[in-house]
């Protein structure tokens, strides 16, 4: 559950389709992007690997697809109560920082657990890279 009051607005927020830029601070590393909504989340997600997946007597594509079917059936923020815990936050045009000084990870999507978000703010972290001429 969201005890942040604030944050917890910003994650409605994107289950409503308002996207919104926002850096993300958890143990171990810093995660920014747009914050979007589940829906968006699983359908990026569906499109991006079924095409990808081989059979070997499984239709893993057809699995898949029911996964996210079954997820969807869920129900959307809209149907559950105030208090409802939300558990998961979805980012798009992600960038995952584990160290300082080292470039970013870039990741169309990004999954992560709320349980573990320390801190936050609005915007997205920008990279800037510095050309050292000589």
């Amino acid at each position: 559950m969201i005890h942040d009051k604030m944050l917890r607005g910003i994650m409605l927020a994107a289950e409503k389709g308002l996207n919104v830029g926002i850096t993300l601070y958890l143990p171990g590393m810093i995660v920014s992007g747009i914050a979007i909504d589940r829906k968006q989340w699983l359908e990026a997600y569906t499109q991006r690997f079924a095409s990808g997946l081989q059979s070997d007597g499984v239709d893993e594509a057809a699995v898949l697809d029911w996964t996210v079917e079954q997820q969807l059936k869920i129900g959307t923020l809209d149907e559950l109560p105030d208090d409802a815990a939300i558990k998961l936050v979805h980012l798009k045009d992600a960038r995952v920082y584990l160290n300082a000084g080292h470039e970013p990870i870039e990741s169309p999507y990004w999954r992560g657990n709320v349980a573990s978000i320390t801190g936050w703010h609005f915007s997205q972290l920008v990279t800037m890279r510095v050309q050292v001429e000589g």
